[in-house]
């Protein structure tokens, strides 16, 4: 655990972009699954869904190492045993999550044999086609988001409840 009472600036922007990034994601996610197959723009929504959600797999693994590097702040005294464990429990799940989510997706995409795009270049396909495998990482792909969604709310539901709280156990202000 760091000593700091806040967290690092690099942190703080991988936390909030990762953030915003979920939510419109998943949103973007959503309208794509609504759309007829001829509709336009669905494939230029695609690809451009595929590119994020690969960019955000890296930003997951950057993070992960990125907070290895540098630790959390500790939660203050005022948090009990309980309380800690339900916050790592959290924290651990979320990570999951934010993993499991865009490695599903780009898993589904690999096994179906369609490459992430940026432009012109082309994320190289590591596994060979399997339409089981597709059709497995795409059920993932379709329930995982929600999972995600659920854990986010109950870390904000957390949050807010501690900001209630006040005193040392208003915790938002070391991510701000």
């Amino acid at each position: 655990m760091s000593t700091s009472t806040t967290y690092h600036r690099f942190s703080k922007l991988l936390h909030w972009l990762m953030a915003i990034m979920v939510f419109v994601l998943i949103g973007v996610g959503s309208y794509m699954s609504d759309l007829a197959d001829d509709a336009p723009g669905r494939m230029d929504l695609i690809l451009l869904h595929k590119a994020s959600g690969f960019i955000f797999l890296w930003l997951v693994m950057i993070r992960l190492i990125w907070s290895k590097l540098t630790p959390a702040p500790a939660l203050p005294s005022a948090f009990n045993s309980t309380e800690i464990k339900l916050t790592k429990a959290t924290k651990h799940l979320l990570y999951l999550a934010m993993f499991l989510v865009p490695f599903s997706g780009w898993a589904m995409s690999n096994f179906s044999g369609y490459a992430v795009k940026f432009g012109n270049f082309s994320v190289p396909l590591v596994f060979e086609k399997s339409k089981s495998l597709a059709g497995i990482f795409h059920e993932i792909h379709e329930i995982a988001p929600w999972v995600l969604l659920a854990l986010v709310a109950i870390h904000l539901a957390a949050v807010i409840y501690h900001k209630l709280e006040g005193g040392d156990k208003d915790i938002l202000k070391r991510m701000l």
